[in-house]
């Protein structure tokens, strides 16, 4: 078995909460099929219309908003899911999770995607970083680069994703570094960075997970959650997380509740623990 299936598996079972995921009877790992090895490498002739159609659409609105961008998310994962449903014989992906893959997404809509050993390195603020992905409207290309952990390669597949939909003016365009956790000063690079979190950890799925976690739409501190939550009272939880964003970063990247464990939306999602306390807040997870 490669190096990559076993990585697969690894993040899989993570997602699964299931440390026994994809063994077959015979204790082998036959039973793994990654979701871009479940589906044909040519995509069906309606799912290339559809991706098409969808292209024209995002490009043509000129300065999307963040409701146009969550949209333009929402849309496309749809389209990933009805296409998966059409390539297995109506049968839906056993972990949704699974379908939010922009390097297959970004195959779907026309380009290439490679992870390369290095992109190089660019200045930024008066140091030299080393690039983290480059995507290329001419030669139809998005590269990523292996030097960076992979939550920030997720993140930055996704981020090109969403420049490939929204900007494909200009040729050669590369991109720092990032993982959901700063606000880009550039509009377009702002827009982004939104479509990336949109995508990567969409509304719906995400309240699920965290009512399935934390037993609640919306996490108060009290004496029964900061006990089920940290094994302290509402004093201490509230002195430990004295402010909003605080508060997100522990349940982002909390492994248990109420003597529960299970593995962390920060986790399970693929994302930093700041984007997931970011999306958390944008959902109105927290109060």
């Amino acid at each position: 078995m490669s190096d990559a299936t076993k990585s697969d598996i690894s993040l899989d079972r993570k997602r699964l909460c299931n440390p026994w995921a994809h063994l077959d009877e015979n204790g082998g790992f036959s039973a793994f099929t990654p979701i871009a090895s479940q589906l044909s490498n040519r995509p069906t002739e309606r799912f290339a219309a559809e991706c098409s159609r969808f292209l024209q659409r995002t490009r043509s609105v000129k300065d999307p908003s963040d409701t146009q961008i969550m949209e333009f998310a929402v849309e496309l994962q749809r389209m990933l899911w009805r296409e998966h449903v059409r390539q297995n014989g109506g049968m839906s992906p056993s972990d949704p999770i699974q379908v939010l893959d922009p390097a297959f997404a970004i195959k779907r809509l026309g380009y290439g995607y490679h992870e390369e050993d290095t992109l190089g390195e660019m200045r930024n603020n008066g140091q030299t970083v080393e690039v983290a992905g480059v995507i290329d409207h001419e030669s139809r290309h998005v590269k990523i680069s292996k030097r960076h952990p992979p939550v920030t390669r997720l993140f930055s597949a996704a981020h090109e994703l969403g420049h490939l939909l929204m900007h494909p003016q200009g040729g050669l365009h590369r991109d720092l570094p990032m993982d959901g956790a700063r606000i880009a000063r550039d509009k377009r690079e702002r827009q982004a960075d939104k479509f990336a979190s949109y995508f990567l950890m969409p509304e719906k799925l995400l309240r699920e997970e965290f009512k399935k976690r934390f037993l609640t739409e919306q996490f108060r501190i009290s004496d029964e959650t900061a006990f089920a939550l940290a094994n302290t009272t509402q004093s201490d939880l509230q002195r430990k997380a004295s402010s909003l964003r605080a508060l997100s970063r522990l349940l982002s990247e909390a492994q248990s509740y109420n003597r529960i464990r299970f593995i962390s939306l920060a986790q399970q999602f693929g994302v930093s623990r700041e984007a997931m306390a970011i999306r958390l807040e944008e959902i109105g997870a927290i109060s």
